[in-house]
């Protein structure tokens, strides 16, 4: 009897131990200091892209390291990518390339890439920000071989570009007559199903009734 409660004793010890130990382990920590700014830092968009995690938001520095709006953490360290005038909102892998968007209206003092601009390894390339007036690209989306991007923007350049874009590889196109009704915005897209589904605070799409989620096929 006395061998039977030690033995008894001894695995309820045990799994007390256990489960502190499950409880220890599953706690958040710190990613080297996370983002700073002197006035309300924050982190808008977080994106894997080829084993590397893509940070963009409004911050001046990452780690304790000067980063401008935009970094990548490799699991051990954060890198630059580049020093945005603005806060990049959204980060999407596009024909095995990174695209990010955003309210940003140069990138390292390039006023040829903003609001939408795509990452080369090195730097990033324009992709048609021209295009964007009042622009805040608030999510992007790869769908049928085009790159989509969406949020609160028009254009003077692209009639119809309301609040959604489709761009080919060479020029941004409008979808219809874009998203209309008093007050627009195309919050979060998603490819479901071989159509592609947008959300916001909407309407109308392309002149049809369309209460705050449609999808385009």
């Amino acid at each position: 009897n006395s061998f039977r409660k030690l033995k008894k004793t001894a695995v309820y010890l045990l799994m007390i131990l256990f489960h502190d130990c499950a409880v220890m382990a599953q706690s958040w920590n710190s990613v080297d200091g996370g983002a700073n700014k002197q006035i309300q830092a924050s982190v808008a968009s977080i994106y894997c892209y080829k084993d590397t995690l893509f940070v963009g938001g409004s911050f001046d520095t990452l780690g304790g390291m000067k980063m401008v709006g935009a970094g990548k953490w490799d699991g051990i360290k954060y890198d630059s990518i580049g020093n945005f005038y603005g806060a990049p909102y959204s980060f999407v892998s596009h024909n095995n390339s990174l695209y990010v968007g955003g309210y940003f209206q140069k990138i390292n003092g390039n006023s040829n890439n903003r609001y939408v601009a795509k990452y080369n390894g090195a730097g990033w390339d324009s992709v048609g920000g021209s295009a964007f007036h009042g622009a805040e690209v608030l999510c992007l989306a790869s769908y049928n071989g085009d790159l989509y991007a969406a949020g609160w923007f028009s254009s003077q350049t692209v009639p119809g570009m309301m609040r959604i874009g489709r761009w080919d590889g060479s020029q941004w196109n409008a979808l219809g007559t874009g998203i209309t009704g008093s007050v627009t915005r195309v919050n979060c897209m998603a490819v479901y199903n071989g159509e592609l589904y947008i959300g916001g605070e909407f309407g109308a799409a392309n002149g049809m009734p369309a209460p705050y989620i449609v999808k385009w096929n």
